[in-house]
């Protein structure tokens, strides 16, 4: 196991991630990965409301030392 530099994944390691994800629901693969694909626009979304339900625990400095992420998320959802 490695730890997660936050750099993009290689295609070969996405595709080993969601099969090893994948691998541990009781369904058929090929309907998870495309349920996979389907709900990858509201990344952004999620993102964003986990991020807003943070603030209210995140100091002054931390709040104003990343005010640009849920910026970007927002951008990821309205395009």
């Amino acid at each position: 196991m490695e730890e997660w530099t936050c750099k993009p994944l290689t295609a070969g390691d996405r595709e080993e991630l969601y099969a090893t994800y994948l691998s541990e629901w009781p369904a058929d693969p090929q309907i998870l990965r495309s349920d996979l694909e389907a709900t990858k626009p509201l990344l952004g979304v999620h993102r964003l409301v986990s991020w807003l339900r943070l603030v209210p625990y995140a100091d002054a400095v931390e709040l104003r030392s990343r005010a640009a992420i849920p910026k970007g998320y927002l951008a990821s959802v309205i395009g």
